[in-house]
C-alpha cells in the first residue's frame, strides 16, 4: 500500500489483488532530484519522469505515507 501511494497508478497495470490502474492517481512521495545531463535514463524518451524524480515532485516523505497507512489500517 505504501509503494502504491508513493508511486501512483499506471494505466493498465494491476495493483493489489483485483485493482487495475487508470493512471489517474499521482504518486504522493517525494522523489530524488536528478541531473538530466549526467543521470542515466534522464535523456531516454520512454522513461517516465516520475521514475527519475522530477525536481520538487511529491509532497510527502515515505515515512509520512507509512504513518498514514498505519493509521488507516488501525481504524
Amino acid at each position: 500500500m505504501i509503494d502504491f501511494i508513493c508511486q501512483g497508478s499506471v494505466d493498465g497495470q494491476t495493483y493489489g489483488i483485483h485493482g487495475m490502474g487508470t493512471g489517474r492517481m499521482p504518486g504522493f512521495c517525494q522523489t530524488k532530484l536528478y541531473n538530466p545531463n549526467t543521470d542515466r535514463g534522464a535523456s531516454q524518451p520512454n522513461v517516465a519522469k516520475k521514475e527519475l524524480g522530477e525536481p520538487g515532485s511529491g509532497m510527502m516523505t515515505r515515512a509520512d505515507v507509512a504513518d498514514i497507512v498505519n493509521y488507516v489500517r488501525g481504524m
